[in-house]
């Protein structure tokens, strides 16, 4: 948990300094956009082609070593700004983009690593996701109140050092997790596809290394879609990582604006969607042994029929709470989902599956966070929230008939990976 949380810590002041720091230096909001796309579409590729790295290397090894790759990828950044010339944007961009294959490669590895830690029940895994997602939080919310002080106090070229500080803490506090992984446990090496799991002592060559790698890429891909409950999660996945993604960048400061008429409110709304992810989180730690994910499914297709009343009664007083019960519902989603796949999926194979879900889901996300853009550009403040509880209205049976499909407990080992 310490170690994920310092992480996060140093991603929240990264997400505050750096613009900051390029607006001060450039003058430009567009490289602002830029740099961060550039860091979305390698996360995203990342995630796509790198879990099969992670199930190679080790979860554990991965978070330490991509924990290190981050420290030296933006201790470098502010470097190559204060040295200038042609080559420094370039160069920013280029350590930013691997800051972002580092990240995302922690991520698979923070999902991964969970069950060879508590255990393969399901119950036990979403209480102990919660209890990781409520510290987490937790620890961001403090970092950034901590990173917006410094950053008035000392500028934002200080403020970034933040980041490589904490990530260097996070690497040394996980090290503890060096061992958990790296090699195949006797009763999963048995289950690896053609028995391609590298045996202790057995030395590859370069093409045999990518070709294990490109076959657990496509087996992770092949166990996602020939599997019915799997291909649910996609599906399930996909709203509500569009949900997450554009409340936080379109819809709180556009209903904020336009239909309270106080952006300020803004911040008031993302702070009931904090507190409503940490109150969904909250509960998982403490029920998640007797929580279902179907009940979970459930909740969400409410939630999301509750858009309309942002609609039809635009004040505070509604917005708020409706904002925290959309989180929460949200948020326990995400985290049965990820318990689910943990307590289902085979270890050596976790990595892979994690990789291409989140990928896809995070691909669709952007381009639902695209297509909102130009919604709320093309239509009035009141009609484009109109549309948004079309929209939300449309995905609710999407909730409510997956939810049929996790009626009964899941066993773990119930998922095993595809044949060649």
């Amino acid at each position: 948990s310490a170690g994920v949380a310092a992480v996060k810590v140093g991603i929240e002041t990264l997400n505050l300094a750096v613009p900051m720091l390029l607006l001060s230096t450039v003058h430009a909001a567009a490289a602002v956009s830029t740099l961060y796309l550039s860091a979305e579409l390698a996360s995203l590729l990342s995630g796509l082609l790198g879990g099969a790295l992670v199930d190679r290397l080790g979860a554990g090894r991965t978070m330490v070593l991509t924990a290190f790759v981050q420290v030296a990828a933006i201790a470098a950044l502010p470097v190559a700004l204060a040295a200038g010339g042609a080559l420094a944007m370039p160069a920013v961009y280029g350590l930013f983009v691997v800051n972002g294959i580092a990240g995302e490669l922690f991520e698979i590895g923070r999902r991964s690593v969970m069950p060879q830690i508590v255990g393969r029940d399901e119950g036990l895994l979403r209480k102990y996701n919660g209890s990781l997602y409520v510290w987490r939080e937790v620890a961001a919310t403090a970092g950034v109140f901590a990173a917006g002080w410094f950053l008035h106090a000392f500028g934002a070229m200080a403020t970034i050092w933040a980041h490589p500080i904490f990530c260097l803490a996070a690497g040394f506090a996980l090290l503890k997790l060096w061992k958990t992984g790296g090699r195949l446990e006797p009763t999963e090496a048995a289950q690896a596809p053609n028995n391609q799991a590298p045996k202790l002592g057995e030395k590859q060559s370069l093409a045999m290394k990518a070709r294990s790698w490109f076959d657990g890429v496509v087996n992770g891909a092949k166990i996602v879609v020939f599997n019915k409950k799997l291909r649910t999660i996609v599906l399930v996945n996909i709203p509500l990582n569009a949900v997450h993604k554009i409340f936080h960048t379109l819809v709180a400061v556009i209903y904020a604006s336009k239909m309270l008429g106080n952006p300020a409110l803004a911040a008031v709304l993302l702070g009931a969607w904090n507190l409503g992810e940490l109150a969904g989180a909250w509960y998982l730690e403490r029920r998640g042994p007797e929580s279902r994910i179907s009940s979970w499914l459930r909740f969400a297709a409410g939630a999301s029929l509750a858009t309309w009343l942002l609609w039809l009664l635009p004040t505070p007083f509604v917005a708020v709470p409706v904002s925290f019960l959309m989180a929460a519902a949200m948020i326990g989603n995400e985290l049965g989902i990820a318990s689910f796949i943990q307590a289902s999926v085979p270890q050596h194979e976790l990595g892979s599956v994690n990789g291409f879900v989140y990928a896809f889901s995070r691909a669709v996300g952007m381009l639902a966070l695209f297509g909102a853009g130009l919604m709320f550009d093309a239509l009035s403040p009141s009609g484009a929230f109109l549309a948004l509880a079309v929209l939300f209205t449309a995905a609710a049976p999407i909730y409510f008939f997956a939810s049929r499909s996790f009626r009964h407990d899941t066993m773990p080992g119930d998922i095993v990976p595809m044949d060649d």
